[in-house]
């Protein structure tokens, strides 16, 4: 009887052990490099997006919002020749990058974000390179960068949205 009540803490022990270990590798990644997905940035000018994941087909629901009381101007030619970029955070080089480019010829130009502006925009499925039509999975963002001058310098600032998953 005593020899297996020793046993008993040794048991208690290891699964206390197991139970803390799977606890630690749950919370140590995503498989993304333990990225944490991040946040919006708080300015007059907000970025948020329809969802916080997508599938590979499906559009990205984009609202730019301008809360403050004053304009600022933003330059298009970015991701499907707006002024949003899309940003996809690249695990290898632990940096966000730019993705989805315009690729029409044109001038880009300066567009007014109005005070008080709330406008709608969809980012159609488009990021890979074997299947133009479909996003590449990973996490991701969208950056809007503005100024307060007609042509979209002066005061440059930029937003970003939440991060998001495509998967």
């Amino acid at each position: 009887m005593r020899q297996g009540m020793r046993r008993w803490p040794a048991i208690w022990g290891a699964a206390l052990l197991l139970l803390a270990s799977l606890m630690f590798s749950a919370c140590a990644g995503s498989g993304s490099n333990n990225l944490k997905i991040p946040t919006a940035t708080a300015a007059a000018v907000q970025i948020k997006t329809d969802r916080t994941a997508y599938t590979t087909a499906q559009p990205i629901g984009v609202t730019i919002s301008n809360t403050g009381s004053q304009g600022f101007y933003a330059v298009t030619g970015r991701s499907a020749c707006t002024f949003l970029q899309l940003q996809k955070y690249d695990t290898t080089k632990r940096a966000w990058f730019a993705t989805v480019g315009c690729d029409t010829a044109y001038q880009p130009q300066a567009l007014l974000i109005s005070a008080n502006m709330t406008e709608p925009f969809t980012l159609p499925p488009g990021n890979a390179s074997d299947n133009p039509n479909v996003w590449v999975p990973g996490a991701y963002r969208i950056a809007l960068q503005y100024g307060t001058q007609s042509d979209g310098s002066g005061n440059v600032q930029v937003a970003y949205s939440a991060g998001f998953q495509i998967t």
